[in-house]
């Protein structure tokens, strides 16, 4: 079967020839014919015979390279009249998108409509085989592995001699498909195989399998990766969604959590716990204790028994310690919400014994601080699930039991139409009805259908599916039992709680700065004798230092910065760790002071609007190896020449600078400069 056809690869896109109604000797003769014109006609690259694969003998099957950049198709008269023969059909994998290219250099010539193909994924689901492109098929059927190495693919292919390996990859790709066919000839039958030309030639093919897993698995990555990616670009402009606080702000507390006036006692006096007074009058109430003090600042009861425990470890005195309802971040004490330190996704499938006295676990936060939480609780959630192989929802699984899209449409229109009706545009209305309509194929709409269709029950998967359906936090919790039993499971809870505490606690960049701003301030000593500008979510902690990351400085006459770091360690608490952004913008500065060293999680660093005139001035920051975001216009530094590719050069951890953001060729655009300038 093989030697009667033809494999032809034009300007590096393969054709695929099979003559389906001629016989035998008129193929050979055609065929013959056709070699010699455009051999003689001198239009093809010289021809090459090849192996089926490496190490096997020669197939017998002649290639002819054509390539389009080299001559004129429109005077190759018998090339034109083979490749719109409509007997001839061109056979391949997504064909009908080269011959669109192809339109492209040529319409006339390569008109969609004036061209016989066949595209061979056509007949694969009549096989055993999975669908797929060339290359996915070729492995499969042929058993060997098609040649895509990108160094020959993305080769020269407009050079006058075209090399060996260049030759061999345009042949050995329109040989394949040639050697599929007579290999699915072989195992179908060539009237079958000629039913499927027939019945699908000229017929786009459109892929109609069940998604694969492992795609499905992947696109669910894909989304995961780039809900955390908005996520890490919402804790970067403090942008945590006006939504958050509409439905937060509903919820806040209207009474303090920590009732420090109610306390419960031992018979011998010792405090057991601070509670709230509902708890400690049931004592009371049941004469199981008895009221010491009440008053209005304080209600004491003394219990008459010895209770089973007292608070000796570390964690049983958290409850005899008294705690002050603000933010554990900020030290806010309006609009305060509780925060779950271990999330109740995995504290509720605990064992019994560790669900017990766990109020540690739980923290107050405001708003602002809490949805901060919420964004870090999510990157947090996505690592566990990679470590634990736990999907967040179990995404995958629980996409693959859920009814599909169209009948979940027609209910939630069904359901908008009895309830709302009255308020939905006409529009709006025949949309819906119409969707109703096509899926209960009715011609008429009538009153009964949106009944129906809000009545629509749900779909569950199958029973398999449904079984293997596991929560994320369930399988975390599980995977750690199976591994360690309980230990394993404190252990990581324990670190769960560090790490959590640590998220939370810690004051972002992000977060509201200590505004000095507008001060008339002149130098750094001045800076310590002064108040900043009131925010509430700045406060002074016990020592009188600022609980902040970010110091604004801008607009005041400062000259110098000798003594910053003095300066900072006496306002910000931690401030050598703690310091993330520092605006010093519009004031008087000729220098940059070597003390940043001491800063080095500087991550914004604002000095626009200054007088520094010296590269050598910037080279001071190569030691902040965290740096994202600089400003230096409306210094005279930036009247030099390619000023922005040398400042890019000599802090290339930038992605953002003078407010615009830097890419990649910013970077090469600065080694191209080198060829063409000097260092000023």
């Amino acid at each position: 079967m093989e030697k009667n056809l033809v494999a032809v690869t034009v300007a590096g896109l393969a054709y695929y020839f099979w003559n389906q109604h001629r016989k035998k000797e008129e193929k050979e003769e055609t065929a013959e014919r056709w070699f010699e014109n455009i051999t003689t006609g001198r239009i093809a690259d010289s021809s090459i015979t090849i192996a089926s694969s490496p190490g096997q003998g020669k197939t017998g099957i002649k290639c002819f390279l054509i390539r389009l950049c080299k001559v004129d198709l429109r005077i190759c008269y018998e090339l034109m009249a083979f490749l719109r023969d409509e007997d001839v059909v061109k056979l391949g994998c997504g064909i009908d998108g080269d011959f669109k290219r192809l339109s492209e250099v040529d319409f006339v010539i390569f008109h969609p409509a004036t061209i016989s193909f066949f595209d061979l994924r056509q007949i694969i689901p009549a096989t055993n085989y999975q669908n797929g492109g060339l290359a996915n098929l070729t492995r499969q059927i042929l058993g060997r592995k098609l040649n895509k190495d990108y160094r020959v693919r993305c080769s020269n292919w407009e050079a006058d001699t075209l090399s060996n390996e260049q030759k061999t990859y345009a042949a050995d790709d329109a040989v394949c498909a040639l050697q599929i066919l007579g290999k699915l000839i072989q195992e179908l039958g060539e009237s079958r195989v000629q039913y499927f030309i027939n019945e699908y030639k000229n017929t786009v093919f459109k892929q109609k399998s069940k998604p694969n897993k492992d795609k499905k698995e992947k696109s669910v990555k894909i989304t995961q990766n780039a809900l955390e990616e908005k996520v890490k670009r919402r804790l970067e402009t403090r942008d945590y969604g006006s939504d958050y606080f509409n439905s937060a702000s509903a919820s806040v507390r209207k009474e303090p959590l920590y009732n420090n006036c109610v306390k419960l006692l031992a018979p011998d006096g010792e405090v057991l716990s601070i509670t709230d007074k509902k708890k400690a009058d049931w004592y009371v109430k049941k004469g199981l204790g008895e009221l010491v003090e009440d008053t209005e600042t304080s209600f004491i009861v003394r219990l008459k028994f010895e209770p089973s425990g007292r608070p000796n470890t570390d964690s049983e005195k958290y409850y005899v310690t008294e705690k002050e309802n603000v933010c554990v971040v900020c030290n806010e004490k309006n609009g305060l919400l509780r925060k779950n330190v271990v999330p109740r996704e995995y504290r509720k499938h605990f064992p019994i014994v560790m669900k017990c006295h766990v109020s540690h676990d739980v923290v107050l936060l405001c708003l602002r601080c809490h949805g901060r939480s919420n964004e870090l609780d999510y990157l947090k959630r996505a690592r566990i699930a990679d470590k634990f192989v736990a999907p967040l929802g179990n995404a995958d699984l629980a996409k693959a039991i859920l009814e599909p899209k169209e009948r979940r449409n027609v209910r939630s229109g069904g359901n908008a139409l009895l309830k709302n009706r009255a308020k939905l545009p006409e529009k709006r209305i025949n949309e819906l009805e119409s969707i109703i309509m096509e899926y209960f194929n009715a011609t008429v709409w009538t009153g009964d259908l949106e009944q129906k269709a809000s009545d629509l029950p749900v779909l569950a998967g199958s029973e398999e599916e449904a079984q293997s359906f596991v929560q994320h936090g369930e399988k975390v919790v599980a995977s750690l039992m199976t591994s360690g039993g309980i230990e394993s499971l404190l252990l990581n809870l324990k670190g769960m709680r560090e790490s959590r505490l640590s998220m939370i606690t810690n004051r972002p960049e992000t977060s509201d700065p200590a505004d000095f701003s507008f001060l008339f301030l002149s130098n750094m000593k001045d800076l310590q004798e002064v108040a900043p500008r009131e925010s509430a979510h700045v406060k002074k902690i016990s020592d009188g230092k600022y609980n902040t990351a970010s110091i604004r400085l801008s607009n005041n006459i400062i000259v110098e910065l000798t003594g910053f770091s003095t300066a900072m360690e006496s306002i910000i608490n931690n401030a050598f760790n703690a310091l993330q952004s520092v605006d010093l913008s519009f004031n008087e500065i000729h220098k940059i002071d070597a003390s940043f060293d001491h800063f080095p999680n500087i991550r914004s660093l604002y000095l626009h609007g200054n007088q520094i005139n010296s590269l050598n001035e910037v080279k001071k920051l190569r030691s902040l190896t965290k740096l994202k975001r600089l400003t230096l216009h409306g210094n005279p530094i930036d009247n030099l020449p390619n000023y922005r590719l040398f400042i890019l050069y000599i802090i290339p951890t930038l992605q953002t600078f003078d407010f615009s953001g830097v890419s990649g060729d910013d970077h090469l655009l600065y080694f191209q400069m080198l060829n063409t300038t000097r260092n000023p």
